[in-house]
């Protein structure tokens, strides 16, 4: 493993977002057991690129992968939320964020994180119409969820995606359409 480290690392200096070098990275740390140096691994690429969906990816493999303590997945939610502030509009981090709660925290999303997202949609949620100008959709989308999962604030989810679906992500309307029937 030691000696294949430095072979891994110049061939992700050629291309950061090799998919088929994470995924060898990804073998390579099961297969030897040893995550030691992950974390600051993939901040190191997280830190050059924001975007860099892989070192995200290989960031949360980690995670999945090893004791994640409290301390840690305290941590770890303030490593995305960090992030988010350089780049609200990258789907990435609210990823990463989301599947903390998910899979650390059992979907309990605190006043916290609720007011972090918030920060990012404005008055969105208070506004009668759908014209609120947000910073990123992201943001609205992790909101709708977080909404979704109490039965008392469906409507905020149900307008989240009917903003989604028309305004803010028209792409993915049938997908939005569909959350909203969930709800309904």
């Amino acid at each position: 493993f030691q000696r294949e480290l430095p072979v891994l690392h110049l061939m992700l200096e050629d291309d950061t977002k090799n998919y088929h070098v994470w995924s060898y990275r990804k073998w390579c740390v099961m297969f030897f057991k040893d995550f030691s140096r992950e974390l600051a691994f993939a901040d190191d690429f997280i830190s050059r690129d924001v975007y860099n969906n892989s070192a995200w990816s290989h960031r949360m493999f980690v995670l999945k992968n090893t004791e994640a303590t409290t301390a840690l997945v305290n941590s770890e939610i303030k490593y995305a939320m960090s992030s988010i502030e350089l780049a609200p509009q990258n789907v990435s981090p609210w990823n990463y964020l989301r599947g903390i709660y998910e899979l650390f925290l059992n979907e309990r999303y605190d006043d916290e994180v609720i007011s972090f997202a918030s920060k990012f949609v404005g008055n969105f949620f208070e506004s009668k119409e759908q014209t609120s100008a947000i910073d990123s959709s992201f943001a609205l989308e992790f909101l709708a969820h977080v909404y979704s999962k109490d039965t008392e604030k469906n409507t905020l989810s149900i307008k989240a995606y009917d903003a989604l679906s028309e305004r803010y992500d028209p792409i993915r309307k049938s997908f939005w359409q569909y959350k909203k029937g969930e709800l309904e």
